[in-house]
């Protein structure tokens, strides 16, 4: 019930202004995908609804000549789809709800955001960052509460009112201090978000607005993506922070003195981390041997069906579903066991599409946020963030020159 009353909440102003709400509601994407229970899902319905406002408003939101074949991601895209599809129809495991949730979800939102971007740069992309902006704080400002208090009341919440489907609270302490999730589901999820929010609002930061509230917020971003304690993330933000080198300045030899200071105040803590990543036995969580024994049993279930794989949502379906692959530590596992070779084939397509967006761009520094991605999605599972977005964050940054902004 209160998550049909959230629903209708949110659907009312698509009604106003659709291009406006589901730029913001896209910003806030992976903690509205944590509202859903089996019969229903927030996110899902919503994306679902906008898919029918785009094809309704079609002409007054590709007024701006935007086409198809103009998509930067085009050949992944369609790859994708073909994926999905195959996938579905091919398999003898066909879920059709399933079937068209992914697709909306993955490929029809993506598509619709870039094309109400294209229309209005100005307008979009900075409403896109405005909201950014505040959805960051929100996960700091909790995750640091979190993680100083050790408690998480708002889950506990979310999870009483029937409002989060069966929640990860997560109580494990790692390198010293509580595994922080802040509002989503797992710690993982917010090491993903968090940096890609960081890569985003450091590209406006550096570009456009050197304001201490943005300064301060970058921060913790870094801080609340070291304190899910979760490996994978670090060494991700570790390589994320490649952006900020361009070149070398003067900045970037402050930016690399500033490091190094920090790693000798926090060496024992830092040495915790590297211990750990080098010997996966001495923290709680996922090892090399478990990820090993996964990708064996993701294998032998690839081996039933190579080229279209077992049909969408299999890994963790009843027919398939072992206890070993808890957790699934690696986009490529699902992806092996659900969509075979076309889907791997269409998945490493799209990073690859990412990288060439940077060369095309003349970004190419951008290209570390798409390899710390790439890093994430290898080494870990990410819940409720979906791959593909990765092309939004790297499209805001990516023309984040021609905004142009009041100082």
């Amino acid at each position: 019930m209160a998550l049909n009353i959230l629903l209708i909440i949110l659907l009312i102003p698509f009604f106003i202004d659709f291009r406006k709400y589901f730029v913001i509601y896209m910003a806030f994407a992976v903690w509205l995908s944590c509202f859903f229970t089996p019969n229903i899902g927030v996110f899902t319905s919503l994306s679902e609804a906008a898919m029918i406002f785009y094809l309704y408003k079609y002409k007054q939101i590709n007024g701006n000549g935007c086409k198809f074949r103009h998509y930067p991601f085009l050949l992944s895209f369609l790859l994708l789809f073909a994926s999905y599809t195959c996938s579905n129809f091919f398999t003898g495991n066909p879920h059709y709800n399933k079937y068209i949730a992914t697709v909306v979800i993955m490929l029809s939102n993506v598509y619709i955001l870039w094309n109400i971007f294209e229309g209005n740069q100005q307008k979009y992309i900075r409403l896109f960052i405005k909201s950014s902006f505040i959805f960051a704080w929100v996960l700091c400002a909790y995750g640091v509460f979190e993680t100083v208090t050790k408690t998480n009341p708002l889950v506990h919440f979310f999870d009483s009112a029937n409002m989060y489907y069966e929640p990860f609270y997560i109580t494990e302490i790692r390198f010293g201090l509580k595994r922080a999730q802040s509002v989503l589901l797992m710690h993982t999820t917010l090491a993903g978000i968090g940096i890609c929010l960081f890569a985003m609002l450091y590209s406006f930061y550096d570009k456009h607005l050197k304001k201490a509230s943005y300064l301060w917020l970058l921060i913790l971003l870094v801080f609340t993506t070291f304190a899910t304690g979760s490996r994978s993330g670090i060494i991700a933000l570790v390589i994320a922070f490649g952006i900020y080198f361009k070149g070398i300045g003067q900045k970037q030899l402050i930016g690399i003195g500033v490091a190094v200071l920090i790693f000798i105040i926090f060496q024992s803590y830092f040495d915790t981390i590297f211990s750990s990543i080098q010997d996966t036995e001495k923290v709680g969580g996922s090892s090399t041997d478990m990820r090993a024994q996964q990708f064996l049993i993701a294998l032998d279930l690839f081996n039933r069906n190579p080229w279209f794989g077992n049909g969408l949502g299999a890994t963790f379906s009843d027919n398939f579903y072992t206890a070993e692959l808890f957790g699934a530590e690696s986009l490529w596992i699902p992806c092996l066991i659900d969509q075979g070779i076309l889907g791997c084939v269409a998945t490493g397509a799209f990073f690859i599409q990412c990288l060439v967006y940077c060369f095309k761009q003349k970004q190419k520094h951008l290209c570390f946020f798409v390899l710390s991605m790439i890093v994430l999605f290898s080494m870990t599972s990410v819940p409720q963030f979906n791959f593909t977005y990765i092309f939004i964050y790297l499209y805001v940054m990516a023309n984040m020159n021609k905004l142009t902004i009041k100082k």
